[in-house]
């Protein structure tokens, strides 16, 4: 081999380590937010939060999609306000009876009556699946960075979404965690448009731009407020094309429109587009508060005072450089959400991600001028997030460590041990028997333990079940009582359905007293627990289960 020849494979040899130590350091720095997302998502996922009602809701729906019923319940199995059976459009249940099915849920779970670790097994899987979504959506969240600004940001604004407490709110199964990772991939596809093998490329072009529309239409047909980040996938979407621009966005605005019209498509089919009108408007309009949305935002304020501060503020910082990025990501979003009559804070769990850029690229920027020393600019952002991260982890380790849902199992574990016994029906029997409590007690009872002829029903939807008692269609009443309904009852007795639902709960009997002490140790007076009291809970409180004679 002649010296020109060894000399060139040297060059080679060291121009592939450069690249292969390049990587390595590109895949540790992609892995630190993901292994922190992972631990912070996926780390007693039935313990912490609370089961929240909505979670029953949405996992009642699925379910009933798994077992072959269609996309839309009927009235009779429907446990919303006043019967309205049409709320949001069918993605997410789709999305969870497809995932479901993949896996065999819950019959591979084999589920037994009356075992608590089986109850926690069911609420599991649909926990994890939450949880692994999370850790999807940190990775888009760092690749849509640092595909628009550097790595840097990119960095710090993953290891927020991932550490920051206010992630917990994402551990739950609602329909804003579920459409995360689609309205992140749409906005992903459409920074990378820009990149010149997109352009050249007709066929991947239009690939990238189908896929775009595709998922940002998914995110709107899992939740209708994903449409309010059309502005800014639309902006991205025509400034990122070097051609044919109007033709661009045209192909990209296709899907936006067409798959979430899949939702009053059906409904016209099914003859129920009138019930569609009413269930939409009843569900933008219910509250007729435009100041909700601030006691959402104040809300997450007091769960997590550090990063709500940090992103507000980047996106001040963003609107004097004129970074209309993140701008464009939450504005619309806000006057939205202040325009709906009810704004609960987990609506607001999209607001978490341009909150979590914006306040990168203030991060990044500030450090950069606090010292003219290049050393300085490149090391005081890693100082700065190992700070918040560090202070992150320690305080969310103090929420997801907890345990507040062992009384909830309990319940559960107890009336599918006993319902037979309680109602006394069989298969075959005209026996009517109404298990009203809590949707988050009645997904599990009716999809995974049904037994007999049962129906159930939730116990704010009080109209029907006073249609129930008034037209004496069931037999016997089971409740499940506990603080909320409680309280429901003493603060509504003058209404005459409550009337008679109090009279049939006065005159049924204790079956169980169910309060199971934990172990949790806290001050409700500090924080963080302060802050997540309504929420977290402590496990639930004491629970009576009773049966009308």
């Amino acid at each position: 081999m002649d010296i020109a020849a060894c000399f060139h494979l040297k060059r080679n040899v060291v121009i592939l380590d450069r690249v292969v130590h390049s990587n390595s350091r590109y895949l540790l720095l992609l892995a630190i937010p993901l292994v922190l997302s992972a631990y912070t998502h996926l780390w007693n996922p039935t313990g912490f939060p609370i089961f929240h009602i909505d979670e029953g809701h949405y996992l009642r729906k699925a379910m009933y999609v798994l077992d072959g019923n269609g996309l839309q319940e009927g009235p009779e199995d429907v446990l919303s306000h006043y019967g309205r059976i049409y709320t949001h459009p069918y993605f997410s249940q789709i999305f969870l009876a497809g995932i479901f099915a993949m896996i065999g849920y819950p019959d591979s779970l084999n589920p037994t009556p009356g075992d608590v670790h089986s109850i926690e097994m069911v609420w599991l899987v649909p926990r994890v699946l939450m949880g692994l979504l999370a850790v999807v959506d940190t990775f888009l969240i760092y690749k849509i960075a640092e595909r628009r600004y550097n790595r840097t940001i990119a960095l710090i604004a993953s290891i927020l979404f991932a550490v920051m407490p206010i992630s917990w709110i994402t551990r739950m199964v609602l329909l804003d965690s579920i459409l995360l990772p689609f309205l992140l991939s749409s906005i992903l596809f459409a920074v990378y448009l820009k990149d010149s093998k997109y352009q050249e490329n007709n066929k991947k072009k239009i690939a990238i731009v189908l896929l775009s529309g595709i998922f940002i239409g998914l995110a709107i047909f899992t939740k209708v407020p994903s449409f309010t980040a059309i502005p800014l996938v639309g902006v991205l979407i025509y400034a990122n094309s070097s051609s044919h621009k109007l033709r661009t966005l045209g192909l990209w605005f296709a899907p936006v429109i067409l798959i979430p019209l899949l939702w009053p498509a059906y409904s016209f089919a099914s003859g129920q587009i009138d019930e569609w009108f009413n269930g939409v408007l009843w569900q933008a309009g219910r509250g007729g508060q435009f100041s909700q949305v601030f006691k959402a935002t104040d809300s997450l304020f007091k769960f997590d005072p550090v990063f709500m501060s940090l992103g507000f503020a980047g996106l001040f910082f963003a609107a004097v450089k004129r970074d209309f990025f993140p701008l464009l990501w939450a504005i619309p979003f806000m006057i939205f959400m202040y325009l709906l009559g009810y704004v609960s804070y987990w609506f607001m769990i999209p607001l978490l991600l341009p909150l979590c850029i914006a306040a990168a690229s203030m991060i990044q920027d500030l450090s950069s001028r606090i010292s003219k020393k290049k050393m300085i600019h490149q090391i005081l952002p890693f100082v700065i997030i190992s700070v918040i991260g560090i202070f992150g982890i320690i305080t969310t380790s103090m929420l997801i460590t907890l345990n507040v849902n062992s009384t909830y199992l309990a319940v559960q574990a107890f009336i599918t041990k006993n319902l037979p016994a309680i109602s006394g029906s069989v298969e075959e029997s005209d026996n009517r028997v109404y298990i009203i409590g809590r949707p988050t007690y009645i997904w599990i009872l009716k999809y995974v333990f049904d037994e007999g002829n049962n129906n159930y029903q939730s116990y704010y939807n009080k109209g029907k079940i006073y249609r129930t008692i008034s037209e004496g269609i069931a037999d016997k009443f089971v409740f499940i009582v506990d603080g909320r309904f409680r309280n429901d009852l003493k603060k509504s007795t003058t209404k005459e359905n409550i009337q008679a639902i109090q009279e049939l709960y006065d005159n049924s009997t204790t079956l169980a007293k169910i309060n199971v002490k934990n172990t949790n140790k806290f001050d409700s007076d500090q924080y963080p627990y302060s802050t997540n009291t309504k929420v977290a809970g402590k496990g639930g409180g004491r629970v009576e289960i009773r049966a009308s004679p």
